[in-house]
């Protein structure tokens, strides 16, 4: 639905992430509410692991929401060099943001990951 740039912001001197929407994307209405709701939300949520929501907005066409930077590897470069995650590795990562009541209570095999950057354990198809 978008991609994410690391930005700058030079009125507070620090790095910032800026995720815009697909520009074949800004014609489609449904794509857009979705994407101003993606930040809506994220904007109301306040957690240690979850980023910042600084802004949100459109400038000549582009809409786009800025975000705190969080340098380090993401999880889809760790799981290109290293390959599946153990399963206890995937829950300690799992649990440092998800409520424990939403936690499975069986250990599947896999972690997979969504295009909208959520995480959920799920069993390997046999």
């Amino acid at each position: 639905m978008g991609s994410v740039y690391l930005g700058y912001d030079p009125l507070l001197d620090r790095q910032v992430a800026v995720k815009v929407l697909a520009p074949h994307l800004v014609w489609d209405h449904e794509f857009v509410e979705r994407f101003l709701r993606e930040a809506r939300a994220a904007a109301r949520l306040k957690h240690p692991n979850i980023v910042t929501v600084f802004d949100v907005g459109q400038e000549g066409g582009w809409y786009y929401f800025v975000m705190e930077h969080l340098a380090g590897e993401t999880l889809a470069a760790r799981l290109q060099a290293q390959g599946a995650l153990p399963a206890q590795e995937a829950l300690s990562i799992l649990r440092r943001w998800r409520p424990p009541w939403t936690m499975p209570t069986t250990v599947g095999s896999s972690i997979v990951t969504s295009s909208r950057a959520t995480s959920s354990l799920a069993r390997r198809g046999r």
